[in-house]
């Protein structure tokens, strides 16, 4: 599963609507995903990064950005 506009993920604080996902490449390689996030600055992550998101109404379930 990928995590798309829209969907719900999960911070230190609570739950954060996703607004926009980019990649983008590391200085020392590999990747990196950038989720735009409706509230405070943006979460960078590598990209196998595993991050639990919410759909709608659905449980909660592990995904990778």
């Amino acid at each position: 599963m990928t995590v798309r506009a829209g969907q719900r993920v999960r911070v230190r604080d609570g739950w954060r609507t996703v607004r926009a996902v980019r990649g983008e490449p590391y200085a020392s390689g590999g990747l990196a995903v950038v989720l735009a996030l409706d509230e405070g600055p943006s979460l960078r992550l590598p990209a196998a990064e595993p991050v639990t998101v919410r759909d709608g109404g659905d449980a909660p379930s592990p995904s990778r950005p």
